[in-house]
């Protein structure tokens, strides 16, 4: 038991944290939401980008009683439409953008010419 006991103090000194994968070829915002909706924190991540979010650290935090699990995590394109979504993530866990089960996993083009797209442009990407 004593062995362990370091790796156990390590573990409970870390708050609550996330790995964030954008496996997408689009730039995205992220924005990581609380169980009851509130929003904790909107980070934009380039494509093939993993980042690693959290809370806070144990024993540090205003009100260490406080839950903030299960998250919802939503992917954004640059116009502001749903990219994807998880719900009910837990803490610890691995969110890639492609894999969510909720969004289209495509963002729209934008045309800053207002051209009419050729027939070797797709407006829509998806995989």
């Amino acid at each position: 038991m004593l062995k362990w006991f370091p790796l156990l103090l390590v573990f409970s000194l870390f708050g609550q944290t996330l790995r964030l994968f954008n496996d997408s070829a689009f730039d995205l915002h992220c924005t990581i939401y609380a169980w009851d909706g509130s929003r904790l924190e909107t980070l934009d991540i380039g494509p093939q980008v993993t980042l690693v979010w959290e809370l806070g650290y144990a024993g540090f935090d205003k009100n260490p009683t406080w839950t903030t699990t299960p998250y919802r995590v939503s992917f954004f394109c640059d116009t502001g439409e749903l990219f994807g979504a998880w719900a009910e993530v837990p803490s610890g866990a691995f969110v890639n953008a492609m894999g969510s089960p909720q969004g289209p996993k495509g963002c729209k083009i934008k045309n800053p010419k207002n051209e009419q797209p050729n027939q070797n442009t797709r407006p829509f990407i998806e995989y």
